[in-house]
């Protein structure tokens, strides 16, 4: 028993008496969806109905959506940068502006209280409605909800504006965004 004891009070503290030796940090990541579809209506150019945005060629291996992102986090200040292709970036948002079109997430955030753990983000943020992102492996479920298709099938998984988040008592998250226009 006693043993036992011993040994749960040094799993859980194990984590707290680590240290940290480098107050900034940067790292790169990548991600790509790729994908076969076959249609057995056999659509006419290769591309399954209008209101497919995502897994759109038929019978032929491609690419849903790749991205490059970019982090930079030091002690107030931090930001991120996505950049994406593929099918989900063409179809998805053809109305946006060509520049626009490659930008998944672009955001610059400052810690104004050394303190306190209260940050304000500005820019192109991952979106924060529903349980679906546009990234197939952070998808709860392999088909996409009604609140999806209403919302967001049409769009792109990203807000625009500001964003205070305070990670509070017992680590209770309070988020406040403030939009720029609409949920995009």
């Amino acid at each position: 028993m006693r043993f036992t004891f011993l040994f749960l009070l040094i799993f859980i503290f194990n984590n707290c008496i680590a240290q940290v030796y480098s107050t900034k940090s940067f790292n790169v990541s990548a991600y790509i969806e790729t994908y076969y579809s076959y249609d057995f209506f056999l659509p006419f150019n290769n591309e399954k109905p209008d209101f497919n945005y995502n897994y759109k060629k038929h019978n032929q291996p491609n690419v849903n959506l790749a991205f490059v992102k970019a982090n930079y986090q030091s002690k107030r200040i931090r930001s991120s940068l996505a950049l994406m292709t593929g099918n989900y970036a063409m179809y998805n948002l053809s109305s946006e502006p060509n520049w626009a079109k490659p930008l998944m997430e672009a955001n610059v955030g400052y810690k104004p209280f050394e303190k306190q753990d209260f940050w304000i983000d500005a820019g192109v943020m991952p979106s924060h409605i529903g349980f679906e992102s546009a990234v197939g492996s952070d998808c709860w479920n392999l088909t996409r909800s009604i609140l999806v298709y209403v919302v967001k099938e049409s769009g792109r998984f990203s807000c625009r504006g500001f964003r205070c988040l305070n990670v509070g008592f017992f680590l209770l998250k309070i988020v406040v965004f403030v939009f720029l226009g609409t949920v995009v």
